[in-house]
């Protein structure tokens, strides 16, 4: 996988798949071989690989003992300028 500029949906559902894309979760995905199994608090990627980073009604999932450290990964992985979309 390339290690830059990487888009990057967390929390899709194992049913989704979008060419471009790269998807986590932490059940794994019925259709995408690609998809990183995995933990919002951990994201098993390089610092600053994101140019965009998704979720979309994923935070009302995390405990709210882990937002801080949920947040704090979001932005390890975004690169400088990069966007994020709650």
């Amino acid at each position: 996988m390339n290690n830059k500029g990487i888009k990057l949906n967390v929390g899709p559902s194992p049913i989704w798949k979008k060419d471009g894309w790269v998807s986590l979760d932490h059940k794994p995905s019925k259709v995408d071989k690609e998809a990183i199994i995995g933990d919002a608090s951990k994201i098993p990627l390089d610092p600053k690989s994101c140019s965009i980073l998704f979720c979309s009604h994923v935070i009302e999932h995390i405990p709210h003992f882990k937002l801080e450290e949920c947040f704090v990964e979001f932005n390890r992985v975004l690169e400088k300028d990069g966007v994020i979309r709650i």
